[in-house]
């Protein structure tokens, strides 16, 4: 089955914001109920912005200071989606997430998503979150 908003977001990524033909589906409610969690959701399709491999740490960091970290302290609720990503080395992946999920803490595990994934990406992303959020036992 074809997730059309999905084909939709990848088409309409980069068009200016209040262009028409724009729908910003995370301020509407699902039909599956607004009580999905996702309605606060910012979706961020990593291959459309960084590419099949995403290794640039500059760009990154550029990324993280102009549309992660202001959406985390707007209280959104992130969806990083690896579709057809190849390549994410640690440096970049720490460059991206390591300040955001030490500002959220425990709360990263809420509010930090992460959809197709390699099972590389995965390991390295658990990792920053293991070096980044503080140890709780005393």
């Amino acid at each position: 089955m074809v997730d059309f908003d999905s084909v939709l977001h990848h088409f309409n990524w980069n068009l200016p914001e209040g262009d028409p033909l724009v729908v910003d589906h995370a301020q509407e409610p699902r039909a599956r109920g607004a009580g999905d969690g996702q309605s606060n959701a910012c979706h961020i399709v990593i291959n459309n912005d960084f590419g099949r491999y995403a290794e640039n740490k500059q760009e990154a960091i550029n990324f993280k200071d102009r549309r992660l970290m202001p959406a985390i302290h707007e209280g959104k609720v992130i969806v990083f989606d690896f579709a057809d990503v190849e390549s994410a080395p640690h440096s970049f992946l720490n460059a991206l997430l390591a300040e955001g999920v030490r500002a959220l803490g425990l709360k990263a595990f809420k509010r930090l998503k992460f959809r197709n994934t390699t099972t590389s990406i995965r390991e390295t992303i658990d990792y920053i979150f293991d070096e980044n959020i503080p140890d709780t036992e005393g």
